[in-house]
């Protein structure tokens, strides 16, 4: 499952900090793209590297049975 996200806020330490927690508790592989870079939504290093400003254009990319749920709680945290 692919989402496109245009993120409406900037992404401080503490959010992505919450993102990268929240994920981890879904089985799914849970991934942010901005351009062509990659990261592990479960790994705050990854997300920090991603350097995400307000209006970036993103990509979540869930793979696996709680996909759904996923995706859910990702988007909410970023809009």
């Amino acid at each position: 499952m692919t989402t496109d996200i245009i993120l409406q806020k900037s992404a401080p330490y503490r959010l992505l900090e919450e993102i990268a927690v929240q994920s981890s508790a879904f089985e799914s592989e849970i991934y942010l793209m901005k351009g062509n870079f990659k990261a592990n939504a479960k790994n705050l290093i990854d997300l920090i590297t991603l350097s995400l400003h307000p209006f970036d254009h993103l990509f979540l990319i869930i793979e696996g049975t709680d996909s759904n749920e996923a995706q859910e709680k990702i988007v909410k945290l970023l809009n």
